[in-house]
């Protein structure tokens, strides 16, 4: 008897200590923030096939000190992104790819995000007269927007789905030269939220909507 004991314990003690390990916390409650210096790059430019004005912004933020990730996984970030907007100044689309590296600079998640809501956007160029006689370029702009995100996370088990979820996200930024003193870009993750579409409510009667497409009745 005690040896089936003990062989059903360590079977037990087997699969929970399995469990605990394969499973990888999801990026609920996970902060991306970035605040520099030196550590980006902005552009603002009209979208093909549009000249003018500008209404297009591309943004890199490389991982060091001032890309801080806090959450279920903490450590640095880098991310690529294209913001565009209307002449309303109404967001229209937000791409971005991120990565999130651990304190040893080891990359622990990489997904890419996908505008689900826009909200207010512009940006602006020039140039500026420097002491020597010649110029430097500006940039200036905001955004905000909801995402969705799709994650691979390392250490995940084979053929496990990607984490998905919602972001909130909001860019500032001022760049002359190669400086942007003053710019931001924080995002907050969370779960995947459903869209309710107008004329529906959030159990999906359709209120006469008959497009409503959550589930429930129309």
């Amino acid at each position: 008897m005690r040896r089936l004991l003990l062989i059903l314990g360590l079977a037990a003690s087997f699969i929970l200590g399995t469990t605990s390990v394969a499973l990888a916390a999801a990026l609920d409650n996970e902060t991306l923030h970035w605040a520099g210096v030196f550590s980006a790059n902005f552009t603002c430019s009209p979208q093909p096939p549009t000249t003018t004005p500008p209404n297009q912004i591309g943004y890199y933020m490389a991982t060091g000190l001032d890309a801080v990730a806090t959450g279920p996984y903490a450590g640095t970030f880098t991310e690529t992104g294209t913001i565009t907007f209307n002449s309303a100044g109404r967001v229209t689309g937000w791409t971005a790819h991120f990565m999130i590296f651990d304190a040893s600079f080891t990359k622990v998640v990489e997904g890419d995000k996908t505008m689900l809501t826009g909200g207010l956007g512009t940006c602006s160029n020039g140039s500026l007269p420097t002491p020597g006689g010649g110029i430097v370029l500006t940039e200036a702009g905001n955004a905000t927007a909801t995402m969705t995100y799709s994650a691979t996370i390392t250490g995940s088990p084979p053929n496990t789905p990607p984490d998905t979820g919602t972001v909130t996200a909001a860019l500032v930024f001022t760049q002359v030269g190669d400086t942007v003193t003053g710019s931001s870009l924080t995002e907050h993750f969370g779960p995947l939220v459903p869209v309710v579409q107008p004329g529906c409510n959030t159990s999906g009667n359709g209120n006469g909507n008959d497009s409503c497409s959550q589930n429930g009745n129309n």
